[in-house]
């Protein structure tokens, strides 16, 4: 039989254990919790560099006609200028959704998830008018893409 001491130092045991795992608990949700802003804003700062890239990009193409290379029979051929604009408009939206995501706004990650494979595409379009920039920022995107795709919400 156990005495009335015993008991009360078993119930102890028992309120520690479940403290110490209600505190574990807690500490791994703030961690999970910090490693997903940190991956959000990367991916916010990543995503307005990418806008702000574009941006520079679709300007050297209005600006400078005959900044990029027109190569012959390829199969989307528009003029320079056009990419320009092209680059310009998904740039400046990029920028946009970029500084939204650092107010942390929800919508702001799908959209630019959305965004950002559009981006893509147009680089990897664009590779042939200028390869290492296009890749470079293809590259980019696909990053954001991971950053933005990887914040995942802790269970419940």
């Amino acid at each position: 039989m156990t005495t009335s001491y015993e008991r009360r130092a078993q119930a102890d045991k028992q309120a520690d254990v479940r403290r110490a795992s209600a505190q574990l608990e807690a500490e791994q949700r703030d961690a999970h919790q910090g490693a997903a802003v940190g991956l959000t804003m990367l991916a916010a700062v990543l995503m307005t560099l990418a806008g702000l890239l574009n941006l520079v990009n679709g300007l050297e193409g209005v600006v400078k006609h005959g900044f990029y290379v027109a190569t012959p029979h390829y199969l989307y051929n528009i003029n320079t200028s056009n990419w320009g604009w092209i680059h310009i408009g998904i740039g400046a939206l990029l920028v946009l959704v970029g500084l939204c995501l650092f107010a942390r706004m929800t919508w702001a990650r799908v959209v630019g998830i959305g965004l950002v494979v559009i981006s893509a595409v147009l680089n990897f379009l664009f590779i042939p008018r200028y390869p290492f920039w296009g890749i470079l920022l293809v590259a980019l995107d696909i990053f954001v893409i991971w950053a933005l795709a990887t914040v995942r919400r802790p269970a419940r």
